[in-house]
């Protein structure tokens, strides 16, 4: 489970409280999981990212530095400690344990770019030493890049989500995370018992909640991590906010 070093010639960044795929203009969905889907567009995150890595290649301008969790700063922890940190909402019930991970083995030649067993071979007398990022006091992720959904949020974004009741409530659903919207009262919160402050106790008016996203969307920016016109339609959206 510890950190490995990093090649020089690679970055790697974890979109902060994203689900396994982004999700652009679709409001969140409901099936056979307990929660709300994640919505979190992590899409502005991409577009800028393919503008670093393309001046990496052309003129050798350095991308930003990895933005991951690790081990050896504690921002990559144990499932029980996210377990016991995220905070009580009403009927929502995080993971107690996460995917194992086993070596799985896709023949001689995977080193040389063939697959020749697919699907691949699982060795099941050892596995991987899983671990996941540690989050804040309303259960967002904290290490990674965070998008002013998250810097600034008006709910809670995870990557995981809880199967139904009709389809087996003790496992993960999927590839699909959950959005669990704040209250929008402290007496709203308090008489759901959630312990994630309410919209109103965080945000003193509509002016002050986008002074903040105004400020996070211009230091995205300044690190390369958002394009200019995105910051626009990220200050356009919190100015619409409901």
């Amino acid at each position: 489970g510890e950190d490995l070093e990093e090649h020089p010639r690679v970055r790697i960044y974890l979109f902060a409280s994203n689900q396994h795929h982004a999700a652009p203009g679709i409001p969140p969905q409901f099936g056979p999981h307990q929660n709300p889907s994640n919505p979190l567009n992590t899409s502005p995150l991409l577009r800028a990212l393919l503008v670093r890595l393309d001046e990496w290649a052309t003129t050798g301008k350095p991308p930003p530095p990895s933005a991951v969790p690790r081990f050896d700063d504690g921002t990559l922890v144990d499932v029980s400690t996210v377990h016991d940190r995220f905070p009580k909402i009403a009927d929502v019930r995080p993971p107690e344990s996460p995917n194992r991970l086993f070596p799985q083995d896709y023949g001689p030649t995977y080193a040389d770019g063939i697959t020749a067993e697919e699907p691949p071979r699982v060795d099941r007398t050892f596995e991987y030493a899983v671990r996941v990022p540690i989050v804040d006091v309303d259960g967002n992720d904290i290490p990674g890049i965070r998008t002013p959904d998250i810097t600034v949020p008006r709910a809670t974004y995870t990557g995981w989500n809880m199967r139904s009741e009709a389809v087996g409530p003790n496992a993960m659903y999927s590839i699909v995370g959950s959005y669990l919207p704040f209250a929008r009262t402290e007496a709203e919160r308090q008489k759901t018992g959630d312990e994630r402050l309410s919209l109103a106790e965080r945000y003193p008016s509509m002016a002050d909640y986008v002074r903040q996203v105004l400020e996070t969307a211009h230091e995205l920016h300044r690190r390369g991590l958002l394009l200019a016109e995105d910051v626009e339609r990220y200050i356009a959206a919190a100015k619409n906010a409901d």
